[in-house]
């Protein structure tokens, strides 16, 4: 996911999850709530869920969030 914007924090709107499973999920995290604030840079966004059984299982993805103006020296 990459976020391209003026502002120096941005609301990051995450994708959303599904988890199903045939005990039933008891229990859903992840790394960085919904609606967060965050500032430009690289972020790891980690979702994990676990079931009755103490299953467990998770999903990653990466975010980047630049300035309207990027600039790229190449040497």
């Amino acid at each position: 996911m990459q976020i391209i914007s003026g502002k120096k924090w941005s609301k990051v709107v995450l994708p959303p999850s599904y988890h199903t499973d045939n005990v039933g999920v008891t229990e859903f995290s992840t790394s960085i709530r919904n609606g967060s604030e965050l500032t430009w840079g690289q972020y790891n966004v980690t979702y994990g869920a676990s079931d009755k059984s103490r299953n467990t299982a998770n999903c990653s993805f990466h975010i980047s969030i630049a300035g309207e103006h990027i600039f790229i020296s190449m040497h």
